[in-house]
């Protein structure tokens, strides 16, 4: 008995050893006192992820001072804290991402709704009593049913961490989608048969975030969930089965993620994504066995990362996708050009030190020739972010808005009204909107002004959608809410690990 307690603390004390090693090494990896302005944006792609943290800290990015909830220091600090150890010695991502994948593809599921024990949910359900946090967790995108507001009250959340929701009452009642029966319980997005409301496909992994390295955005997040691949309900969400044919093996190697999807509302087999590693397509989607194919790469394989998606309202051929450049297709996404140049009204040459890292866009039927652009990049020598909004009428680009301030690149939400062509509606400090373009004037769009102008919440809005242009709804961290001329919380049933700090809609 004596013994097996000296080797007890003979084990105990090789391992605080082994852990003060490892942490000493890391120190000495990251903080390189040797002070250099490279930006993390020209690491190579076989960059570890300690050259990432180091060329950060050596970087006019890093700021000793920013103690702000949301800035870069404390998020790096969690990167540090949470992976540092972790991925010790090789500091490679993509280890761990085949592994998850590797995961998946052997994973068996297992429909336990039905078995004991009866679990009851005990909380959180809101933020703590006498508290500005707004919530417990993120929410990233937001689907209607095609059937919204004429056959059902139906709409789908998807969160990072707690699979897919749907709520058939409007917004009375939540539920999950079946989803913890997946490998991963990480949803990116979700489209749905406009013909068939039973079918449904949704996209694995977190859809925003991660930090700025080129091979893979999401490979340093603090919480780096890449996508395992699409999964498809043929039976309302009864179960699910993947169909990664041509996809999955994009991402085997270095990760990524899926942005978003669109949906071809005159050709529902027709399903594009919007990933980390380019746009990606299948032209029999709710077939026995769809196939996926890359279509776009950006221009000579750069611009890879794309943000966002959309169909010309209602055309089958013409699309627009974004990254850090606008582009179109006329001929349903098997060729693309840049949007953007000398002769446009939007060069972004013309914008220098200033260069775009993400894009959002957004189309409304009210015109269907015109296009919307939130642009978001770093501002040069400052902790800021720099932010434009424009718009494209038959290839030419007008700017409506522009800003220097405290911004994330997730919060990026973009959306236009469907029966007003000038009216929009973003996000930038607290959710603004412009009715008329000849009025330089924004209007806040809430009347819940408590929680929205409490900067320090960190409220962000990273998804607008809009149907018929007279509503709208905003997630909150697990909190939702539906404006007509009032703030209306709908999130009864709600209550997930982590959702955005604040999603709005328009519908």
């Amino acid at each position: 008995m004596k013994s097996n307690h000296c080797l007890f603390e003979i084990r105990k004390h090789f391992t605080m050893l082994k852990n003060w090693i490892i942490l000493v090494l890391f120190c000495l990896t990251v903080f390189n006192p040797l002070k250099s302005v490279s930006q993390v944006a020209n690491l190579p792609e076989d960059a570890t992820f300690y050259d990432y943290l180091n060329a950060f800290y050596n970087s006019d990015r890093y700021n000793p001072d920013d103690e702000t909830e949301g800035g870069q220091k404390v998020a790096h600090e969690r990167l540090s804290q949470i992976w540092g150890k972790r991925l010790y010695p090789n500091g490679d991502f993509s280890i761990a991402n085949r592994a998850i994948i590797d995961y998946a593809q052997s994973f068996t599921p297992v429909d336990n709704r039905y078995e004991n024990p009866n679990w009851v949910c005990i909380g959180p359900s809101d933020g703590p009593v006498n508290s500005s946090s707004n919530g417990v967790g993120q929410i990233h995108r937001i689907t209607f049913d095609p059937g919204y507001g004429i056959f059902n009250q139906t709409i789908y959340a998807c969160t990072g961490f707690g699979g897919l929701w749907r709520t058939e009452n409007d917004g009375g009642l939540w539920e999950v989608v079946n989803t913890d029966a997946l490998p991963i319980t990480s949803v990116a997005d979700v489209v749905v048969n406009p013909n068939n409301n039973q079918e449904i496909i949704i996209a694995t992994g977190v859809a925003d975030g991660g930090v700025e390295i080129a091979y893979s955005p999401n490979w340093g997040n603090t919480n780096p969930i890449y996508t395992i691949g699409m999964y498809r309900s043929i039976d309302y969400g009864a179960s699910w089965h993947e169909i990664n044919d041509g996809f999955l093996q994009e991402f085997y190697i270095n990760g990524g993620t899926v942005r978003k999807l669109e949906i071809d509302q005159n050709y529902p087999d027709i399903v594009f994504a919007a990933t980390s590693n380019g746009v990606f397509r299948t032209t029999n989607a709710f077939d026995p066995n769809p196939v996926w194919e890359k279509v776009f790469s950006g221009p000579s394989g750069n611009n890879m990362d794309f943000r966002s998606i959309k169909f010309k309202p209602g055309s089958s051929s013409t699309l627009y996708a974004s990254a850090q450049d606008i582009f179109k297709s006329t001929d349903g996404g098997d060729t693309w050009t840049t949007m953007t140049g000398s002769s446009t009204g939007l060069d972004f040459s013309a914008l220098l030190p200033f260069e775009p890292y993400r894009i959002n866009i957004a189309v409304t039927p009210a015109n269907e020739n015109r296009l919307f652009a939130y642009i978001w990049g770093p501002n040069p020598g400052s902790d800021d972010s720099e932010i434009y909004i424009y718009y494209c009428d038959d290839g030419s680009w007008h700017q409506l808005y522009h800003t220097i301030g405290y911004g994330v690149k997730e919060w990026m939400a973009l959306a236009a009204s469907t029966k007003n062509a000038d009216e929009y509606y973003f996000y930038w400090g607290g959710c603004k909107r412009q009715r008329e373009f000849n009025r330089p004037s924004y209007s806040p769009c809430w009347l819940y002004r408590k929680w929205i102008l409490r900067r320090r919440s960190y409220i962000g809005v990273s998804t607008l959608l809009s149907a018929n242009g007279s509503s709208y709804i905003l997630w909150s961290s697990c909190r939702i809410f539906s404006w007509g001329f009032k703030w209306d919380r709908i999130f009864m049933g709600v209550q997930k690990h982590r959702f955005p700090e604040y999603v709005a809609l328009e519908f």
